[in-house]
């Protein structure tokens, strides 16, 4: 899975969830620690 379909389901996980964490994200989508915090810094520069 790439990080733009990644990004599409962590945003769907937590229009459900309202919270995740980075373990969670990485035992979810199988990533490590620096792929879930990269993730997570596209999605706060990203306009969703």
């Amino acid at each position: 899975m790439n990080q733009e379909e990644r990004l599409i389901r962590i945003l769907n996980y937590l229009e459900i969830h309202k919270t995740m964490n980075i373990k969670q994200m990485c035992e979810t989508f199988d990533v490590s620690r620096d792929t879930a915090r990269r993730d997570i810094v596209e999605l706060t520069n990203k306009k969703w």
